[in-house]
């Protein structure tokens, strides 16, 4: 079998399958929002900023990546932006997201949990009231 000829560090931030790499959460992550934040420097509001933005709030939504995983980044405009839009300062601001699974929110047809299977607080019914 041949080596691989990608540097050893590359490989740590991947996960493989095969021979396809996929790159870790953490590490797609800052990358899009790297390329946001770049775009939003030198081109102002494009589409392809909000494109950014919304394919990192796609991975927050459908991966359920929590507020901590930008703790180890190094770059400190990487944890600004995410935390402003996504993390802690948004949700400080706004409270936090709804993760509910559902086709139809307020049908009474969620499922209990979020994307992680982590119950959400049970909300007191009228009639226990």
């Amino acid at each position: 079998m041949r080596q691989s000829n990608l540097p050893r560090l590359q490989l740590l931030n991947m996960t493989h399958s095969g021979n396809i790499l996929y790159p870790h959460q953490q590490t797609l992550l800052e990358s899009l929002i790297r390329a946001a934040i770049v775009e939003e420097a030198n081109a102002g509001l494009t589409s392809w900023a909000a494109s950014m933005k919304s394919w990192v709030s796609m991975m927050v939504g459908y991966l359920g990546i929590e507020n901590d995983i930008l703790d180890d980044c190094l770059d400190e405009q990487v944890v600004t932006w995410y935390s402003t839009h996504f993390g802690r300062i948004h949700e400080s601001k706004y409270g936090p997201f709804d993760r509910r699974i559902s086709k139809r929110l307020g049908s009474g047809k969620e499922l209990p949990v979020d994307i992680v299977a982590v119950p959400f607080p049970r909300k007191a019914s009228r009639r226990e009231n």
